[in-house]
């Protein structure tokens, strides 16, 4: 599922020597893509995938809680 998808956006990350924050985006990403298709593979991303939503303009909100 999510789970195992970010694991292995996170291993594609560090086996391309990026920085931990790319690594943590990459399996963000690849998490995040794989919840929104049925399926067991469909939604994972490729490595041009996943530099595609890196490039994306996101905008962080960010909630305090008290």
């Amino acid at each position: 599922g999510a789970g195992d998808a970010f694991v292995s956006g996170v291993v594609a990350g560090l086996l391309r020597g990026v920085d931990l924050a790319t690594v943590l985006k990459m399996g963000l990403a690849n998490g995040g893509s794989v919840v929104t298709s049925l399926g067991a593979k469909k939604g994972l991303l490729n490595v041009g995938g996943i530099n595609k939503w890196l490039a994306k303009e996101l905008v962080v909100v960010e909630e305090k809680i008290d």
